[in-house]
């Protein structure tokens, strides 16, 4: 079977920048309507209300976590991976924190339940598609959508739900020591459920609908 073309420099620019744009806005999405965060994001939120800390310092310490599994399920540390991982996780959480600031600015969380239900849910199938873009450009990539990616393709037979909810086995856990140390739950609502059922699903929707012609590249 033929191998695909190899990106250029100027085409894997553009497909990393429209990910990292659809995925910080979704995820300030879900943050700011308070209708259920993806997995990841919510329990972010519920420590960053505990602690409390900055959302985007605990986003970058979840990162972090995500490249020290990489690690030990790979057994080798790929230096060039995790300097792409460093140059996600930067702008990610900047950009996160700078989206959800701006849309309390602009009064977003005081719009009518059905209408921030609606926008949550819109958010989550945003970030799905930029995770399906950036984890089959396979360039530079946020290290929790690299554990996913590796789960998928070595234990789940590339299949995007199962890789999806394995990967989300660590933040449920998060939010359940939470709510045991807290006795609440941030950020977790209808669009949580939806992020848990759907997200998987949504990813392999995008790797065949949104830029259907790019393929997955893999790292030697």
């Amino acid at each position: 079977m033929s191998q695909p073309r190899p990106l250029t420099l100027q085409e894997k620019i553009y497909y990393l920048s429209i990910s990292i744009l659809l995925n910080t806005f979704g995820n300030a999405l879900t943050v700011s309507m308070n209708m259920g965060s993806s997995m990841w994001t919510a329990a972010s939120v519920n420590i960053s209300n505990y602690f409390p800390i900055q959302l985007g310092t605990v986003l970058l310490f979840n990162a972090l976590l995500g490249i020290i599994l990489n690690i030990i399920i790979d057994k080798k540390i790929d230096i060039p991976l995790i300097i792409g991982n460093f140059a996600f996780i930067f702008p990610f959480s900047v950009m996160v924190q700078f989206f959800v600031q701006g849309m309390g600015w602009l009064g977003l969380p005081g719009l009518p339940v059905w209408l921030r239900l609606v926008l949550n849910v819109a958010g989550i199938f945003l970030i799905a598609i930029a995770i399906s873009i950036y984890q089959r450009v396979n360039w530079i990539i946020h290290p929790l959508d690299e554990l996913t990616n590796t789960l998928r393709f070595k234990f789940c037979n590339g299949n995007p739900v199962q890789a999806q909810l394995l990967t989300f086995s660590i933040p449920i856990a998060m939010l359940i020591i939470m709510f045991v140390l807290s006795g609440h739950l941030y950020a977790v609502n209808l669009g949580t459920i939806a992020a848990l059922l759907c997200q998987g699903a949504w990813i392999g929707w995008a790797d065949k609908r949104v830029f259907a012609s790019l393929p997955h590249y893999f790292r030697d």
